[in-house]
């Protein structure tokens, strides 16, 4: 997310969303691939048969989480901010 908000004030938006795609959405699942492989363990490759499903499971279903409107966070937490404390 820092990334995305880095490249939105720079006006870069869709170079920051490639850019987190690319690098921890694909670099986390290579990086889970190569310890698959490299540590060739059934205790491992099923540890990370399941990490790598549960990730993918999590960016189909929040696929829209990059396409979410910066400003409506800021909007959200300014908002949450003024609330009264209880």
């Amino acid at each position: 997310m820092g990334v995305s908000r880095l490249f939105g004030r720079l006006e870069l938006i869709q170079l920051g969303h490639a850019i987190v795609l690319i690098v921890f959405c694909a670099g986390g699942l290579g990086l889970i691939g190569y310890t698959k492989i490299a540590m060739s363990s059934p205790t491992a490759s099923v540890a990370c048969s399941l990490a790598s499903i549960s990730i993918i499971t999590v960016l189909t279903k929040e696929g829209n989480l990059l396409e979410f409107p910066l400003a409506h966070t800021a909007r959200l937490l300014t908002t949450c901010r003024e609330c009264p404390k209880r």
